[in-house]
């Protein structure tokens, strides 16, 4: 059983293994033992970069010099939505990716010297937070792993609009492995959703293996499934949201598209 299976079942597993795993999607052929094994080189490599120096955030300023200098890793600011920001291989090869997958390579390197960062799910923008004895403090990787306290962070809830600057700090929790997987795979889904109808199907399933009691995620599995020509699973997802989610304000567009299936498998099938 693979990691993203794992972390589907609540099991622990590795995120950066997980990750390569749906990349897979896109790259049938990819060497996942590879990329793993020279992560781990990178690490082991770092151990060395850093010395002797145990202080940890003399080892996190030191994380940057490695990650941002040594590496070459950067923000992609210029194509941002370019899918392959999106996929941790791509992002290891051409060292440039989004602040979710450069986080995660970064959460990597930082638990190869024992320190534990926490993805959190900031608004608009993912960061990482090292956790000391009374604060946190806040890593933007996208911006070359500035630090950033909470005053900071509230200037940019503040720039976000209505609706933000009421979160605290003792609000914004940090994300699990499968709450990182579903925001990576949700960047993925809304740039094929405009442009790949088979990969953002693609795409929903793996948000729905993670997301099962999700209605809005099962809906929409449903709705590609039926704009896939696939009918029948259409029928099968729609009927089963229908029964677990009565509750469901747009039952109206669920039975549409569940009338419309039904018709359509009866003709494929």
């Amino acid at each position: 059983m693979g990691s993203f299976e794992q972390i589907c079942r609540g099991q622990h597993a590795s995120l950066v293994e997980a990750s390569l795993e749906f990349a897979g999607d896109e790259y049938p052929d990819l060497p996942i033992r590879e990329y793993l094994e020279l992560l781990y080189l990178l690490g082991r490599d770092f151990q060395r970069f850093r010395g002797k120096e145990n202080q940890p955030e003399n080892i996190l300023r030191l994380l940057g010099d490695y990650f941002f200098g040594e590496l070459g890793f950067t923000g992609n600011t210029e194509e941002y939505y370019d899918p392959r920001n999106s996929y941790l291989n791509e992002v290891i090869d051409r060292r440039v990716g989004i602040p979710i997958t450069l986080s995660v390579l970064y959460q990597y390197m930082a638990h190869s010297s024992g320190i534990t960062l926490h993805g959190m799910n900031f608004p608009g923008h993912f960061l990482l937070a090292y956790q000391r004895e009374h604060d946190r403090i806040y890593i933007d990787v996208f911006q070359s792993g500035r630090w950033l306290d909470w005053q900071e962070c509230e200037t940019r809830l503040s720039e976000l609009g209505t609706g933000n600057a009421s979160l605290t700090e003792g609000g914004l929790a940090p994300m699990s492995p499968r709450d990182i997987l579903v925001r990576m795979l949700r960047n993925l889904k809304g740039i094929y959703s405009r442009s790949d109808l088979g990969r953002c199907l693609r795409i929903q399933q793996r948000i729905a293996r993670l997301s099962p009691h999700d209605p809005s995620e099962v809906r929409d599995l449903g709705i590609l499934y039926f704009h896939a020509g696939r009918p029948t699973e259409a029928v099968r997802t729609l009927d089963r949201l229908k029964r677990q989610h009565p509750e469901m304000v747009d039952h109206e567009v669920i039975d549409s598209y569940l009338s419309k299936a039904a018709r359509k498998a009866i003709l494929v099938n």
